[in-house]
């Protein structure tokens, strides 16, 4: 598109996100801001790692990226495809811009970890003021603009390439890390998985750092963290087709074992469960899409009340039809009874936990409200051919 029509978007990110625009060449020659202060975040820009990240992704690929330095700037490039000889391909920023809250202090605290002069850092934590703070979606519906005015091509948000400065290499990643947690990249990664049904979210989320949120205490520590990831895997869930209901209950059960965990290894050891859990309740609600609305209305009351004894009376209350009705039609659709779907939905939650805690038999077979512990084992090893303790061990 023409150059004016670029000066106009890129005014119009200006006045109303506050959002600077540079255009550069491929080499990092600068060629038009409109910036705050051009000098200093234009210094800022090239002496850290985002710029030549950018450059380098620009030689394999020409979708936008979004890079986050490690103060907590964010800036965004669109790469101009050349038209033709007459033109070189350029580079499109927007930024700097901020995503993730960061409080003054932390920021001053990466800020000194530097090395700039004294003079450098005061002129730029004055600055960081105007820097605006942007909403995730509002960053990437401005990347996408950007792209289909530079190239008069549509692309979907998952096209866009995210990276942190502050990454940990994925091969080094071990879930409970106290470095998993505060950046916006890996956190809403990591909830789209969730939301997906994908296993790899873990991975997303284990970027960053965490602020000391234990008072000190490393066990502490770690459950304040999982807790934390209970709120993304339960939020996620929802947003993915998990009845609100039965993804708070659910988050509600695995915290109750976060509390009562005696050692961090064990803490880690349910977040792992847990996330695994709210994946497979995903994952079992995108699968349960094609079934009736009858089918569904009695998958989301087992769901919804997984942690109760769940009584067929109650549910065809629930539901409001005759319960040979109800019964055929399940059945008939799910392959199974509908004492069968319960008891195989409640050994399905009783395998997440039996991996995650160490929570007894006698416990566990309460929480899921079984009458008692032998015909909760008999019922669990009908469905998968080993009693809970096999199952733990194993």
């Amino acid at each position: 598109m023409e150059d004016q029509n670029l000066r106009f978007l890129q005014d119009a990110f200006l006045n109303t996100h506050k959002m600077c625009s540079w255009t550069l060449t491929v080499d990092g020659q600068l060629v038009y801001f409109n910036s705050l202060d051009q000098e200093l975040f234009f210094n800022l820009f090239m002496l850290g790692d985002c710029s030549s990240v950018i450059r380098k992704h620009f030689t394999q690929s020409d979708m936008p990226i979004i890079a986050a330095d490690q103060i907590g700037f964010v800036w965004v490039a669109v790469y101009q495809k050349s038209v033709d000889d007459q033109q070189d391909p350029l580079v499109h920023v927007l930024g700097p811009i901020i995503i993730s809250e960061v409080t003054e202090k932390q920021r001053r605290q990466r800020i000194q970890e530097l090395g700039f002069t004294p003079d450098f850092e005061e002129r730029l934590l004055s600055l960081v003021r105007e820097v605006p703070t942007v909403l995730e979606n509002v960053a990437i519906s401005c990347t996408r603009m950007l792209h289909y005015c530079t190239n008069d091509e549509v692309i979907e948000s998952d096209a866009i390439v995210l990276w942190n400065e502050s990454a940990v290499r994925e091969e080094d990643i071990v879930w409970g890390d106290a470095r998993w947690h505060g950046t916006w990249l890996g956190e809403q990664r990591f909830f789209k998985s969730v939301v997906e049904g994908s296993y790899d979210g873990l991975r997303e989320l284990a970027v960053g750092h965490v602020g000391g949120i234990g008072g000190g205490d490393p066990l502490r520590q770690a459950k304040n963290e999982v807790i934390i990831l209970s709120v993304f895997c339960s939020r996620g869930a929802i947003m993915g087709g998990v009845s609100s209901e039965g993804a708070l209950n659910l988050s509600d059960n695995f915290i109750q074992n976060i509390e009562a965990a005696e050692t961090v290894a064990e803490v880690r050891q349910i977040g792992g469960a847990m996330h695994r859990a709210f994946i497979d309740r995903v994952r079992l609600a995108k699968a349960n899409q094609g079934y009736s609305p009858l089918v569904r209305m009695c998958v989301d009351y087992v769901e919804t009340h997984i942690f109760e004894r769940i009584r067929i009376r109650d549910l065809v209350q629930e539901v409001g039809y005759a319960e040979n009705y109800i019964s055929r039609r399940f059945k008939a659709e799910m392959g199974q009874s509908l004492v069968e779907y319960i008891n195989q939905q409640k050994v399905e939650v009783a395998k997440s936990m039996l991996k995650g805690s160490v929570v007894s038999v006698v416990e566990l077979s309460e929480r899921l409200s079984f009458s008692n512990p032998s015909y909760f084992s008999a019922v669990f090893k009908k469905r998968t051919g080993l009693t809970p303790l096999e199952y733990r061990k194993k």
